[in-house]
């Protein structure tokens, strides 16, 4: 006998030994037919059409509870990285109400000293018109050339005054929990919050520049009674210092 068919002798007994072993009592009894219906079930199995057994079952239940366990742990996943880009907010929010806190403290502060300047100003204002200070005409005419920066400083404050807009806009977004954008519309509350300190502080150095001046005003010298002398200059300091006058009132409307 050649190779090959020894070979093909031996495969068909291997493959028929199952059934044979079955099979030796009789042909018709339970155990063949057993047999018979194991067989079918692996053909079957085999083709991909065998029938759900409890181990088939049990097997999708796992399957479905690995599935739940997958999604939960998705979600989870999903919840923890919504907490930390709230965390995150929040630092980031903190650090920028520090930011808005020290500005608005910074921006009271100077406007205690334009309150203070202007009044000292205005002081000095009124006893150079009531007679009781006087300043060189040369003085008086640079008192009032600096004077009209003020009102552009005045002007510039008040532009800058409003924020409710941006305020809004931001509680907004935070409402919504949109927190980028948020972000972004906050700096825009500290962007206008810093424009108003730089206009007061503009406004407060020019203040300073009057003072300089102003505080030169000296009480006039004593007329002597003998011989009157014309006051050159009254008319002309008189003038000067009601438009200055005018001036530091419109600076004090920015408080």
């Amino acid at each position: 006998m050649s190779n090959k068919k020894l070979i093909a002798v031996v495969m068909s007994a291997l493959i028929l030994m199952p059934t044979a072993a079955f099979a030796k009592g009789n042909p018709n009894s339970n155990s063949n037919s057993n047999a018979g219906k194991g067989l079918q079930q692996i053909i079957s199995k085999d083709k991909g059409q065998a029938p759900s057994t409890h181990e088939d079952k049990e097997t999708s239940k796992v399957e479905n509870e690995n599935k739940g366990a997958v999604q939960k742990q998705a979600n989870e996943v999903k919840k923890d990285a919504k907490k930390q880009e709230i965390e995150a907010f929040k630092t980031q929010m903190k650090a920028k109400h520090d930011t808005m806190n020290q500005l608005r403290k910074q921006t009271i502060s100077v406007r205690h000293q334009i309150e203070a300047k202007t009044e000292s100003l205005t002081s000095i204002i009124n006893d150079i018109q009531a007679g009781k200070k006087t300043l060189p005409q040369d003085m008086l005419d640079e008192l009032l050339l600096k004077s009209q920066n003020i009102k552009s400083d005045t002007d510039s404050v008040k532009a800058t005054s409003e924020i409710s807009k941006e305020v809004s806009d931001t509680q907004d977004k935070v409402n919504k929990q949109d927190f980028n954008n948020a972000l972004s519309s906050l700096d825009k509350v500290i962007s206008r919050l810093q424009a108003r300190l730089d206009a007061l502080n503009k406004l407060n150095a020019d203040l300073d520049e009057l003072l300089a001046i102003a505080n030169m005003a000296v009480a006039p010298a004593p007329v002597d009674s003998t011989s009157p002398v014309q006051n050159q200059t009254g008319t002309s300091a008189t003038s000067d210092s009601n438009t200055v006058t005018n001036t530091t009132e419109v600076s004090s409307s920015t408080n």
